[in-house]
């Protein structure tokens, strides 16, 4: 019986429960009793995975354990290529190939007229053991991240809630509430929004904003409707109720449109980060996939208000 070193059936049964089709790619296997397979002809080309085709986001590692009897062979030019362009070739006196694809492998040969040959070779096989396939530690990484990256988001989110809470309590507290007091409040506000501007310094748009809602001095002046013109303009808590009446609602009109950008930026990065990430739990298999995608749910939980008890706080580095 010819032994021919294209063994990939059992490579390719275990691709396609997730989602890969084999297609025409194999021809003239035989099954042993143990469910491995041997004496498999391999066709060049393609193989995809539909779950995960062409998401940068998952990267899967797959970890074949193989055998490689051709000891007058040592070149051996059957490799896998995965979709980052990275090739891992089959060696004999070797026993496994690790490497990561987003869903799409190729088989290839670079040699297929040495590879013929070694056919003809007494007991020269290919003989695949065992297939492991989970998330790559790159892809467990890069989720916990997004989890934490949720967090903050969940954080600067509530702040901005709380910057509108507190500018409309000024507001309707106008006339009751003591100066001191005031000038407290104000000052909590600044502390916040600069809080906020630091979280959103890759956003211009919103940090100009915010700048300019707590006011930069012109010719020794603040704007008026500034957290600044209220705080360094002592004769508006002395008799002049009016303007500083108006100075409050320009501040909180200012406030309510940053903070609502956002909020609004904040909530649709959250749910895009969520959704990117929880396309994993569709793979059951992947026993690398609870903790991210537990820390994934417990901060959209947050965003929700649902009771996070059965989800686990990503750990996160300042």
């Amino acid at each position: 019986m010819k032994k021919n070193i294209y063994c990939f059936l059992l490579l390719l049964i275990c691709f396609n429960s997730y989602g890969i089709s084999i297609g025409d790619k194999l021809m003239n296997c035989e099954s042993n009793r143990d469910g491995t397979y041997d004496n498999c002809v391999a066709i060049t080309g393609d193989i995809e995975n539909n779950l995960l085709l062409n998401n940068d986001n998952i990267l899967l590692n797959y970890s074949i354990n193989y055998n490689y009897s051709c000891r007058d062979n040592y070149n051996q030019y059957i490799g896998i290529k995965s979709s980052l362009g990275e090739v891992v070739y089959f060696k004999y006196n070797e026993s496994k190939i690790n490497i990561n694809s987003n869903g799409k492998l190729s088989i290839v040969d670079t040699n297929p007229r040495a590879t013929f040959a070694a056919q003809f070779v007494k007991d020269c096989k290919l003989h695949i053991k065992s297939i492991t396939v989970d998330l790559s530690r790159e892809t467990v990484s890069n989720l916990i991240k997004d989890a934490c990256i949720m967090g903050a988001l969940n954080s600067i989110s509530s702040q901005a809630q709380v910057v509108l809470y507190v500018s409309q309590t000024l507001i309707n507290n106008f006339g009751s509430i003591s100066v001191d007091n005031l000038k407290y409040q104000l000052g909590s506000l600044k502390l916040v929004l600069e809080y906020i501007s630091q979280s959103q310094r890759n956003n211009i748009k919103i940090t100009n904003q915010i700048k300019n809602i707590i006011g930069t001095q012109i010719d020794n002046n603040y704007s008026i409707g500034t957290i600044n013109y209220i705080l360094n303009n002592n004769h508006l808590f002395l008799g002049d109720p009016i303007v500083l009446n108006n100075s409050l609602n320009i501040l909180y009109s200012n406030i309510s449109l940053v903070m609502a950008d956002v909020i609004d930026t904040s909530v649709g990065t959250i749910r895009s980060i969520y959704e990117r990430g929880a396309i994993i739990s569709d793979i059951k298999k992947f026993k690398s996939a609870s903790l991210p995608l537990s820390n994934l749910k417990y901060q959209y939980a947050i965003f929700n208000g649902e009771d996070t008890s059965s989800f686990k706080a990503p750990i996160c580095s300042n």
